[in-house]
């Protein structure tokens, strides 16, 4: 089956070569698309998109031409307009920064298919993720940081509340003899509580649900990351969330709150600084707080964000947390009002 149309010209024989090169290059992509499972169709539209610009970046096709057919077949697979419309855009955004290495004798254009069925593939793999008994395991294990004094102590000296990380549940800490899963140990070998990485602060996927961990270190000596995730997994698409977030993400809006505002920081420090912030004040009145790390955001969590909210968003003054803001943003365009305010990484 061809999926695409040979240019009018007659190409080279090396031409034809690189046409051809990149024809089964998209070709792949889209039929890996059309066989995403529910769950990784957003996750794999925007891989499709970022694969499928670094060939747009090379010159081989047009930009309007790539995006107008990603977006029909990632609507095809079952996932909102809107939400297809950001994945597409962004992805292809990224590829175009790393353009595809041409075969030698440079690009031949050709057309991209208008109502063409794609051939079926092997479901991708979401990103992994730690297993939901272990987590559960794991957070029902924990104790509330205030009945923990080393996780307490850590807590007043950064300016926290322990009551207040407990009132909400942002945090628990991890109990010294407690039996870790095996992803809970460092790259050292060590496990969490061997090197006092006991403030277990939660994540949550695009739903709601309970997806994984950051634990952070409340004794440091340096030879590891002050922050660490379950080894072994990632956290796309995960977020830390205040319980009014929460509500959000599991698509339900709480019809009493008027504030319609979220800030959205970087790290659990940040997130935990931002969300007990408004601990004392009037709940409907306080706004909803999401936190990030490295891959954390997606369209389908800026999906969960309603119209014409206010979002600030408070990332780092680096080159990291500038990208953030810009990813944020760029996924809230047109729909919010997004405010940005770099700040400087919390220690």
């Amino acid at each position: 089956m061809r999926l695409f149309t040979q240019p009018d010209s007659s190409p080279s024989s090396t031409g034809h070569r690189s046409s051809r090169y990149f024809q089964v290059g998209i070709e792949r992509e889209l039929s890996g698309l059309a066989g995403a499972p529910k769950g990784d169709r957003a996750n794999a539209t925007f891989r499709a998109a970022i694969a499928i610009g670094r060939i747009v970046g090379a010159g081989v096709i047009g930009f309007e031409e790539a995006f107008q057919t990603l977006l029909a077949a990632a609507c095809s697979t079952g996932i909102s307009h809107r939400e297809a419309e950001g994945h597409v855009r962004n992805g292809l955004r990224r590829g175009m920064e790393r353009p595809a290495e041409l075969p030698t004798g440079g690009p031949a254009r050709f057309s991209l298919p208008t109502n063409q069925p794609a051939r079926p593939q092997p479901a991708l793999v979401p990103p992994p993720r730690p297993g939901s008994t272990d987590l559960a395991t794991l957070w029902d294990a924990a104790v509330a940081v205030t009945e923990d004094d080393e996780v307490a102590s850590w807590c007043t000296l950064r300016g926290f509340d322990p009551a207040a990380i407990d009132d909400w549940d942002l945090a628990r800490a991890i109990p010294r003899d407690t039996t870790l899963p095996r992803w809970a140990y460092t790259n050292k070998g060590g496990t969490w509580v061997q090197s006092s990485h006991r403030l277990l602060v939660p994540l949550y996927d695009a739903s709601g649900n309970l997806a994984s961990f950051r634990a952070r270190a409340v004794i440091g000596d340096g030879q590891l990351s002050k922050s660490l995730a379950p080894t072994g997994f990632r956290c796309e698409g995960l977020v830390f969330a205040c319980p009014l977030a929460r509500q959000f993400l599991a698509g339900a809006a709480p019809t009493w709150w008027d504030k319609n505002a979220f800030v959205i920081s970087e790290g659990e420090v940040d997130f935990l600084t931002w969300a007990i912030r408004y601990h004392y004040e009037r709940y409907q009145r306080v706004p909803a707080c999401l936190g990030v790390v490295s891959g954390s955001w997606s369209q389908s969590i800026a999906d969960r964000i309603p119209d014409g909210a206010t979002v600030n968003v408070r990332t780092h003054a680096d080159a990291a947390g500038m990208r953030y803001a810009v990813d944020i943003s760029q996924t809230l365009v047109n729909r919010c009002t997004v405010k940005t305010h770099p700040i400087m990484e919390a220690v």
